[in-house]
């Protein structure tokens, strides 16, 4: 019996060690998810408006041509 007190007492600072590099590898890696979403919507944001502007352009620069 005191065998395995002991053994517990020896697993428990390891398993609160592990447990705390957990939390903060969880939070590391949904801080880097969340920077990577923002930044692929940034570059979504600014594709679309080039493309909008370039249809714009585009579009308009036909009907002139046919005119």
């Amino acid at each position: 019996m005191d065998r395995i007190a002991g053994e517990k007492e020896m697993v428990l600072p390891q398993l609160v060690k592990t447990i705390d590099r957990m939390e903060i590898e969880g939070e590391a890696l949904i801080d880097h998810s969340f920077r990577q979403t923002l930044l692929l919507i940034l570059i979504w944001m600014v594709v679309y408006v080039i493309a909008r502007l370039t249809y714009a352009y585009l579009f308009k620069k036909h009907i002139e041509s046919k005119t």
